[in-house]
């Protein structure tokens, strides 16, 4: 079961769909075998052991909530997905950057803007993230 919950804390923005299934499943077999009582799913209370390697340090180990692990997340999927990007980034040995408002991630994890801004500011602190501030203040 705990697998499951890890699981799917980490998958909750990109497959939600795979994640409301499994878990509808899950406690409906429990609330048969349990009657009367019923599961009540909690996805931001946990534990997520990351080791991140940023350029050409030493890896950094951190033990984050879902929530953190799930933004932090947000910025990985990008630079998966621009395979392309990366490979001209490393031929001509600039560093890859990747934006995003607090307006999109609050979007992609399906968080209230101020619960990001304080959760990004925990890897701002760390050193994982960068701030910047655009035109408009965001």
């Amino acid at each position: 079961m705990l697998a499951i919950l890890v699981c799917g804390s980490l998958c909750q923005s990109s497959s939600r769909g795979w994640k409301l299934s499994v878990f509808q499943v899950y406690s409906e077999r429990f609330r048969h075998l349990k009657a009367p009582r019923k599961l009540r799913w909690l996805p931001t209370v946990g534990l997520v052991e990351l080791t991140l390697t940023i350029g050409d340090s030493e890896p950094l180990d951190f033990k984050v909530t879902p929530v953190h692990a799930a933004l932090l997340m947000q910025f990985a999927d990008d630079e998966a997905s621009s395979a392309a990007a990366m490979t001209a980034a490393q031929n001509s040995q600039e560093a890859k950057v990747v934006s995003k408002t607090a307006a999109q991630l609050s979007t992609a994890l399906g968080v209230p803007v101020p619960v990001v801004r304080k959760k990004a500011m925990a890897w701002v602190s760390a050193g994982v993230l960068v701030e910047k501030r655009g035109a408009a203040g965001e």
